[in-house]
Formats: structure tokens, sequence, C-alpha cells
């Protein structure tokens, strides 16, 4: 739930991703998923919009790296003449680059945190997990309307494990 919980911090205050939320005013009762937004001084609005940009500057050549990297991958796989050696090579440099896309998204996130007051994380925290529960609940994953069993993605159930797979076949 911790990760959940700093992932949505991220994406909200520091990525940007949830800029339209945080900018929110009113809806969705008790004054809208972002309302905790007009809190901010305008001294923390300053720091965490050079925030998000600082991280913006941070990631995108990573995630143009990641783009790169990814498409060699799938040349790789399509063609089917790359060597074990090379699929394992490439393979381990996606990771590495999504573990360092990870470790910029944690600094970002602290450094986010530290402008907040405890106040403020806390309720951004509260918004930004109600808004990723409905979004579980609206893309097919997590409970049903009435709490019990819903379908996750694909169709599958919370029982389901997915489609059979069976490498020898």
């Amino acid at each position: 739930m911790k990760r959940i919980v700093g992932a949505g911090l991220a994406l909200a205050l520091v990525l940007g991703v949830g800029a339209k939320v945080l900018r929110a005013e009113g809806g969705e009762g008790r004054g809208g998923p972002g309302a905790f937004f007009k809190e901010l001084t305008e001294e923390q609005r300053s720091q965490l919009k050079a925030l998000r940009r600082a991280h913006r500057e941070a990631v995108t050549p990573l995630r143009d790296k990641l783009e790169d990297e990814l498409d060699a991958l799938r040349v790789m796989v399509e063609k089917d003449t790359a060597s074990e050696k090379d699929l394992a090579a490439a393979v381990e440099r996606v990771k590495n680059l999504h573990r360092s896309m990870q470790s910029e998204r944690e600094k970002a996130i602290d450094k986010a945190a530290a402008v907040l007051t405890a106040k403020q994380r806390a309720r951004a925290v509260v918004a930004i997990a109600g808004r990723m529960r409905h979004a579980m609940m609206r893309f097919g994953g997590g409970r049903g309307p009435r709490g019990g069993p819903g379908k996750g993605p694909h169709g599958m159930d919370d029982e389901d494990d997915g489609p059979d797979f069976n490498p020898g076949e």
C-alpha cells in the first residue's frame, strides 16, 4: 500500500500527470479530489512546478533511451535471429533503464514531500488513493460495486491466474 500511495503521490505532484486533478475545484464531494491544492502557498506551487520541470528533464533522456531499447528489442524478437546472449543483454538494459527511472521518481517524491506540510501530504495521499481506487474499479481491477469480487484486467476474476500457459506447446 505504501508503494501505491507513493507512486500516486509521485504521479500527481511530481510528474504532473495528475495536474488537472490537483487543480480541480469542487465536484466529487468534500471539495473535489484536488481541493488540497488550494491550500498551497505560492512558494510551494512554485517549488513543485520547478520540481516537476527538473524531474521531467532528468527522466526524458532515460525515457527516450528506453523507447530506443524497446524498439531494438522488438526488432530482435520479430526477426527471431538474435542469440540468447543478445536478447538477455537487451532485456537487462531495459530493466536497468526502468530502475533508473524509478530511482529518479523516488528522489522526486522525497523532494516534493519536503515542500508540503504533513497535513498537505496526508490530504494528497488520501485524494490520490481515492482516485486510484476509482480508476481500479473503472478499469476492472479491485472489488465489485458492492465489495464482492470484481473482474480484473482481461475479464479475469480475483481467483483467476490468467490464461493457461504451456511453454512446451
